[in-house]
Formats: C-alpha cells, sequence, structure tokens
C-alpha cells in the first residue's frame, strides 16, 4: 500500500508490526520464521519475522517525540485527560533526555495539568545528565526537609 516505511508499536511497548518496507530498512534487525537470533532464541516457524528487543527498544526510542513537540503534545494530552476527569496518570516510558528536560520544563512553568508519575527506562542510569537530574532532585528535597524543620 505504502512505500514509507510504518512501525506500528504497542502502547506498553511489548511489541510492534512493520509493513515490508520497515522490514526492508532495518533488514538487520529481523530474524524470519524458522531461523534463529544471536542470541540464540529459536523463531517459531509461524511467527513472522522477530526484532530482537534490544534493537526494537532502540527502534522505539528513536521514534519517540523530539523536545518541543513533547512542550506541545504533554499540555494537550493532559488538558484532554483532565477534561475527562482524569487527575493522575502514568507516562510508562521515559526514555530519553528530551522526554526528562520536557517534563522538567512544563513542571517550572506550571503546564502539567494533572499529577503524572514518571516510569523511567534503565538505560538512562548509564546516561550523566540524568544521574546530575536525580541528584539535584534529591538535593532539593533534603534542602526542603531541612528548611521545614526549621520552620521557614
Amino acid at each position: 500500500l505504502t512505500e514509507k516505511e510504518i512501525i506500528v508499536i504497542n502502547v506498553s511497548y511489548h511489541g510492534a508490526l512493520f509493513n515490508t518496507a520497515a522490514t526492508l530498512k532495518f533488514p538487520g534487525t529481523l530474524v524470519p520464521s524458522g531461523g534463529e537470533h544471536a542470541s540464540g532464541t529459536k523463531v517459531p516457524g509461524n511467527s513472522g519475522n522477530l526484532v530482537s528487543e534490544k534493537d526494537f527498544e532502540e527502534l522505539a526510542i528513536a521514534t519517540l517525540p523530539k523536545y518541543d513537540d513533547l512542550l506541545v503534545a504533554i499540555p494537550k494530552y493532559h488538558a484532554y485527560l483532565s477534561s475527562l476527569g482524569v487527575v493522575a496518570a502514568h507516562d510508562m516510558h521515559l526514555a530519553t533526555m528530551d522526554q526528562i528536560d520536557a517534563y522538567r520544563e512544563l513542571d517550572r512553568r506550571g503546564d502539567l495539568a494533572i499529577d503524572t508519575t514518571a516510569f523511567v527506562n534503565p538505560r538512562l542510569l548509564d546516561d550523566p545528565r540524568f544521574v546530575s537530574f536525580i541528584a539535584s532532585v534529591l538535593s532539593s528535597e533534603a534542602s526542603a526537609k531541612e528548611e521545614a524543620k526549621q520552620g521557614y
């Protein structure tokens, strides 16, 4: 139907569908039915193609919205959820510093309409910017607790 690559990723990030164009664009990541992945995993003969978890994760992360897009999309999504009466949500896959930075900026601006619990992809633990961010959050919380004890 199209020569453009289409990858439909399940919202849970536990699966995706590739059209033929996407399969051809990412041939190194796919293992045909009945084949064997480099990890030694056998692919059942009737399963179609298999993408390794690592390759799938990298592909999913590469297609995530970027910082400027997130600054627009997150408030719109929060406004929609709020209009339905939703007061809190989970963001199930924070995997880039763009996502972290967008949430930080939106929080700073007061543009987060609902409380959001974020689930961070462990790959960010290897990013020094994320480690620095966590250290600053912990430091701020410790300072706030100390000020509360002092009665400020």
